[in-house]
C-alpha cells in the first residue's frame, strides 16, 4: 500500500512539471492588470499633451512628440501662458480644458507613407523615420471658465448661447508609433 502512494505521488509530481512546462511554454498565464492598457498604449501621448497643456508643464507637452520634432525648441511657457491668456479672454477666468477620445481608425500603409513622407520634409537631420503603426484619434476638446458654461447646458430659452457653442472643438490627432514609443504628430 505505501509502494502505491508513492507511484501515485511521482505520477501527480510528473504530471504537474508537464502542466507547468505546457502553461510555461504556450503563455497560459494570468494577465496582468496593465495588460488592457497597452491596448490604448497610443493614446499616452494625447493624454501627455492635455494634461501638459492644463497643468502648463512643458516638459510634459514635449514628452508628448518625438525628439526629431524639438518640440521644446519651438513651444516655450510663454506659449502656454498665451494661450491660457487667450482662453481668459474669450471664457473668463478659471480655465477648464477637458478632452474625450472617439474611436481611432488605424491608418493604412499608405497613408503611414504619406506620414512618413511629411515627417522627412519637415526633420532636419535627414534621418529615416520608421513609423510602425499609426492612428487617427478623434478627440473632443471642450475649454470651460468663469464666463462660460459647459456647452451641453442650455440658456434660459432652451436653446443654447452663440459662446456655449463656440467651447468645444473636435480635432482629429495622429499619433504614431515610433522606435516602440506612440508619439503626436
Amino acid at each position: 500500500m505505501l509502494k502505491s502512494k508513492k507511484n501515485l505521488l511521482k505520477i501527480v509530481a510528473i504530471f504537474t512539471i508537464i502542466l507547468i512546462t505546457i502553461f510555461g511554454f504556450t503563455g497560459c498565464k494570468r494577465k496582468k492588470k496593465n495588460d488592457t492598457s497597452d491596448e490604448k498604449s497610443y493614446l499616452q501621448p494625447i493624454t501627455d499633451y492635455f494634461e501638459g497643456i492644463k497643468s502648463k508643464d512643458l516638459s510634459r507637452v514635449a514628452k508628448a512628440y518625438p525628439d526629431f520634432m524639438k518640440i521644446s525648441e519651438k513651444i516655450t511657457e510663454d506659449d502656454i501662458n498665451e494661450l491660457y491668456s487667450q482662453y481668459e479672454s474669450m471664457y473668463g477666468a478659471n480655465i477648464k480644458i477637458d478632452y474625450t477620445f472617439g474611436d481611432a481608425v488605424a491608418l493604412t500603409e499608405d497613408e503611414i507613407n504619406d506620414v512618413e513622407s511629411n515627417i522627412a520634409a519637415i526633420v532636419e537631420d535627414e534621418q529615416t523615420i520608421d513609423v510602425t503603426a499609426a492612428y487617427y484619434v478623434p478627440v473632443t476638446i471642450t475649454v470651460t471658465g468663469d464666463g462660460i458654461t459647459n456647452s451641453s447646458e442650455e440658456n434660459n430659452n432652451g436653446t443654447e448661447s452663440e459662446n456655449d457653442t463656440n467651447n468645444t472643438e473636435q480635432q482629429d490627432v495622429i499619433v504614431i508609433q515610433y522606435n516602440g514609443n506612440w508619439y503626436v504628430v
